[in-house]
């Protein structure tokens, strides 16, 4: 949102440059699981910011909702995703990911709590799927797989409820903070997405830190601590001194003549 004025238009110019340097690097890099989520997050929030549709929270929900289960209807029936990775130029094994799917679960592991932090691409296991695959994959490729093989199943319900929690009110920041709050809900959904092809869900990934900042809120400071107090207070506590007034000559010549009349003169 800019103003008029020179320097805001040389901002929107800046503005305009880095996307234009965006769209160039998700052309270089072919990554179609950030183009995606890329034009997905960027519907979003045009979606939220120019129409009355994200004023009601209620209604995105709903919409939302909707979306995932006619998705979940039309890939039952009609094979959809499918149809997708072909209409994106990908395999419908999306590079042997969904291989690496079945062999991370297939590996012996503890169900509830999983290896560990960390520590599933270690040692003989990361040694026997690096036989198997040439490009020797250190993650799972999918950001719930990943959590689920190293914290288990109780670390996966509590990230799960995390997400249920940060979606809830990015949900509800979107009618409260018009500006904020449809770019906070957009990256949500976008890095959610995302961790359906690449495990972000790491401790060292940028995307990971980047969903901290989505899902916290970030209160107010009160404005008494960091202002300071109004003169008019000060005003009470040390009055200044009224000034005392010349009495004029018209009211001296009053007061003797209201004396001399005075049965006591």
């Amino acid at each position: 949102r800019y103003k008029k004025g020179e320097d805001d238009r040389k901002l929107w110019y800046l503005d305009v440059l880095m996307i234009a340097f965006v769209g160039w690097l998700l052309i270089i890099a072919n990554a179609k699981t950030a183009l995606v989520c890329t034009l997905l997050g960027i519907s979003l929030i045009l979606i939220l910011t120019k129409t009355r549709f994200g004023q009601q929270p209620g209604r995105v929900f709903a919409s939302l909702a909707l979306a995932v289960a006619l998705a979940g209807v039309l890939e039952a029936n009609f094979d959809v995703k499918d149809r997708i990775y072909e209409a994106l130029g990908r395999e419908a094994t999306l590079t042997d990911r969904t291989f690496v799917w079945e062999d991370v679960l297939a590996t012996e592991n503890n169900a509830v709590i999983g290896t560990g932090f960390e520590s599933f691409w270690l040692g003989r296991r990361a040694e026997a799927l690096w036989a198997k695959y040439w490009w020797r994959p250190n993650q799972a490729h999918n950001g719930y797989i990943e959590t689920y093989i190293n914290l288990g199943a109780l670390g996966l319900l509590i990230w799960l409820g995390l997400i249920l929690a940060s979606f809830k009110k990015a949900l509800t920041s979107i009618a409260t903070q018009p500006f904020f709050g449809p770019l906070r809900f957009a990256y949500l959904i976008g890095i959610l997405l995302f961790n359906y092809t690449d495990a972000t869900f790491k401790a060292v990934h940028v995307l990971f830190f980047l969903f901290f900042l989505v899902a916290i809120d970030y209160p107010r400071p009160a404005q008494d601590i960091h202002q300071p107090k109004p003169r008019a207070n000060a005003a009470k506590r040390f009055p200044r001194p009224v000034p005392r007034q010349r009495p004029r000559p018209q009211d001296l010549v009053d007061a003797r003549s209201a004396a001399r009349r005075s049965p006591n003169y």
